[in-house]
């Protein structure tokens, strides 16, 4: 069996530099919502840290330590959180920090804020609360729709959702251009997210089976599945290693093995290593290979 390894294996920078923060800190916590989109990231904090995963703004008490999430909170949950008196550590990624920004410039210059995104993921909800003119679409039939009644001649912004798809928001630009001749477009999406893709795209037509480490929940992973399950012969995708079935790899010539930017390294490590033990228990050579 031939394993070739993602050059990406492990988290981006946002959730790295958020999940070492949060390690970090001697008290009890609270976070609204996961800090990133991985339960077993979530689970490794919580058996070392008191962290308290809240659903509702109003769980959260006056005095309280708070923990912004990678993917940001909303404008109104921020001014809750100061309101209260409460110590924010804010782990929001630079990225959606850096979308918040232009979002509150389109709204101070009263444009027309068109977000490419999902508008139900909670990143997407944090930045169009930021802005009283967003809009929100996820492709070019939604953006037909959404902005059938926005005046030609109005002054638009247009940026996306730091892990979508890139193919996918410059074929809505082309529509969205075509319509406003006062444009002005951000493209927002995280590299990280871009070079994950672009290495997938490249390695998956050429292997017998894709192994995506990460959760259903997050929209990077998520993504980098649906490209593995058009190119590959057969893609997988895991959140935890207990969940390895190693009969999928038996007969397989070629592996290949990438993960979504919320997922730690030690965790796919830990896949790695299961992967070395039913080889060697079956009697299977392994090659270890890094992606080119």
């Amino acid at each position: 069996m031939i394993l070739i390894l993602s050059k990406y294996l492990g988290p981006c920078y946002g959730v790295s530099n958020a999940f070492n923060s949060v390690m970090s800190i001697n008290s009890d916590a609270k976070v609204l919502g996961d800090i990133a989109h991985n339960s077993v990231l979530m689970e490794k904090i919580k058996t070392k840290k008191n962290i308290t995963t809240i659903k509702d703004i109003h769980e959260i008490s006056r005095g309280d330590t708070v923990i912004t999430r990678t993917h940001g909170i909303t404008l109104e949950e921020l001014e809750i959180i100061k309101e209260k008196n409460c110590q924010i550590l804010d782990q929001t990624c630079i990225k959606v920090k850096n979308v918040h920004k232009i979002a509150e410039k389109s709204n101070l210059q009263e444009k027309k804020f068109i977000l490419i995104g999902n508008k139900k993921h909670p990143e997407v909800i944090g930045i169009v609360s930021r802005c009283k003119n967003a809009i929100v679409v996820d492709s070019i039939e939604s953006a037909k729709i959404l902005l059938s009644n926005v005046q030609l001649n109005q002054n638009v912004v247009v940026a996306s959702q730091t892990t979508f798809d890139e193919v996918k928001f410059f074929k809505i630009c082309e529509f969205i251009k075509k319509k406003f001749p006062n444009l002005r477009i951000y493209n927002t999406i995280c590299n990280d997210s871009i070079k994950r893709r672009e290495e997938i795209i490249k390695i998956s037509s050429s292997v017998d089976i894709v192994l995506v480490i990460g959760s259903l929940k997050s929209s990077n992973s998520v993504r980098l599945f649906e490209v593995a399950k058009k190119m590959a012969k057969e893609a997988l995708i895991l959140e935890n290693p207990k969940e390895l079935d190693f009969e999928k790899f038996r007969l397989k010539n070629k592996v290949f093995i990438t993960s979504g930017a919320s997922v730690l390294k030690e965790t796919a490590l830990e896949f790695i290593d299961k992967i070395f033990y039913f080889c060697k228990k079956n009697s299977i050579e392994i090659d270890l290979k890094e992606s080119l």
